[in-house]
């Protein structure tokens, strides 16, 4: 069982420096006043500040139960968000990809380019099982899930094309939470706008 706790100043700093480190749409999103948002991890309920504020250890995850646990409570949690509304949009940061990749071939689900990166965007038509089997591809110790929404649905591109430049802009300016991977890749730190329409349910 995994409960969700706030974390302190420390997690926007490590945020921070996960978006610093990643591919376009990470560096984008570091104009975002972050201080204006919630930091949380889904963590074991046993976790104190020492071992939460510890983002670069898998020690807080001592049972692979509840690390299987942490991406799939990541995955309802972005098909909650998914759902309401049909231009809603998570886009997965494919980190250690390029369109080039032979491996991408081998994987059932659709991805774009955006010049030599990869991103996997999902929509509200995906149930949780498929939306944790693109966590588990895109999972690295640099891991960004944007939660975020199209200017309009047509927007989005069709599989295999191009991310237009403009549309990842508006994809940035328009992002309620992110994700990002935590706890040596067994967790992950979540951060919400005020808006605060990332669901943090007790699934």
């Amino acid at each position: 069982m995994l409960v969700w706790k706030a974390l302190g100043p420390n997690a926007l700093a490590y945020l921070r420096e996960c978006l610093g480190g990643g591919r376009s749409l990470s560096r984008i999103l570091l104009v975002h006043d972050l201080s204006r948002g919630s930091v949380l991890a889904r963590v074991p309920p046993l976790a104190d500040e020492p071992a939460l504020s510890d983002f670069a250890s898998g020690n807080l995850f001592v049972d692979a139960q509840d690390e299987r646990g942490s991406v799939t409570s990541l995955a309802i949690s972005i098909v909650e968000y998914l759902r309401p509304a049909a231009n809603r949009i998570c886009v997965l940061e494919c980190y250690p990809h390029r369109p080039t990749d032979p491996a991408l071939q081998a994987h059932d689900f659709n991805w774009n380019p955006f010049g030599d990166e990869v991103y996997v965007l999902l929509d509200r038509a995906l149930n949780s099982s498929e939306v944790e089997q693109s966590i588990y591809f895109a999972q690295t110790w640099a891991f960004l899930a944007c939660l975020s929404s199209l200017p309009g649905v047509s927007e989005k591109p069709s599989p295999f094309h191009e991310i237009p430049s403009e549309l990842m802009a508006a994809i940035a300016a328009r992002t309620e939470g992110m994700v990002v991977g935590a706890y040596d890749s067994s967790g992950f730190v979540y951060w919400t706008g005020n808006s605060n329409q990332m669901s943090c349910s007790g699934h």
